[in-house]
């Protein structure tokens, strides 16, 4: 979410809020990327529930990584082609690409009703 998008928010009741619990993350990716904008993991995630037609799913087999040294507690999933993994059956839907302009509009547009 950029800066900018936030626009139709600037007179919202709820922009204050945003403003709060946005801040640090606008500040810290305008430190590491040179942009003042912010990843909407959460929000996303939410959003793909409400509107799952934003997203390619794919069924996979997923499990937490409970063994590893540097990977305990990782999610993982197998995105080899099927014949080159083993054969597992598919335990999720999984998410590998998202409509990001239409949820961020969605997404602005119900935080503007609120």
């Amino acid at each position: 979410l950029h800066l900018d998008q936030m626009n139709p928010l600037l007179q919202s009741r709820v922009f204050p809020f945003l403003d709060d619990i946005l801040g640090f993350y606008l500040h810290h990716h305008l430190q590491g990327f040179g942009v003042r904008a912010c990843f909407l993991h959460d929000p996303l995630a939410l959003g793909l529930v409400i509107w799952p037609e934003l997203g390619a799913w794919t069924p996979l087999r997923v499990d937490v990584e409970t063994q590893g040294q540097l990977t305990r507690g990782v999610t993982v999933a197998d995105l080899r082609p099927e014949a080159h993994r083993p054969p597992f059956v598919p335990n999720a839907q999984v998410c590998l690409d998202v409509d990001a302009a239409s949820f961020v509009t969605r997404f602005i547009k119900r935080l503007a009703t609120l």
